[in-house]
């Protein structure tokens, strides 16, 4: 058994190099082909509270608006959908395929100061915007201070 003088710098350089190559490496040898098109898939989702509101924003885009469904069930908010994979004759020789084709379902638990009766939805240039309008007991209201 031969002893090697451990080197700490050497090992920590060694380690990073390695790590680093694997990233380049899985990245580049990557399957192209064989990816999966199909299937369930999530679109990106943004929430934003306002003063008034909560905002949903869900990037959809290629979409139809009867493709999408907006419902509320037990104070959960569910965006359904299914965007579908325009086939053709002329597509066999298709390369990349890395656009998400099927069916998608979000669901957002809603806190119980969401006024579920004044939801509105709206759906422009690929994206679907769910407004959640906050009940009126719910809102901040600043209140004066009197002096005595």
């Amino acid at each position: 058994m031969t002893l090697v003088r451990w080197q700490p710098e050497r090992d920590l350089l060694w380690n990073v190099q390695r790590d680093i190559s694997k990233v380049f490496d899985d990245m580049w040898r990557r399957p192209v082909q064989g990816r999966r098109s199909e299937g369930p898939w999530y679109p990106e989702v943004d929430i934003e509270e306002q003063s008034d509101a909560f905002v949903v924003s869900m990037d959809v885009p290629g979409m139809d608006r009867e493709e999408l469904k907006v419902t509320m069930e037990n104070n959960t908010l569910v965006i359904r959908g299914e965007r579908k994979q325009q086939r053709s004759e002329q597509k066999q020789d298709m390369h990349i395929t890395e656009r998400q084709y099927g069916s998608f379902q979000r669901a957002f638990r809603l806190p119980q100061s969401v006024d579920s009766t004044k939801i509105r939805a709206s759906y422009r240039d690929g994206v679907l915007e769910v407004t959640l309008p906050k009940a009126e007991e719910a809102r901040l209201r600043e209140i004066s201070i009197d002096v005595k």
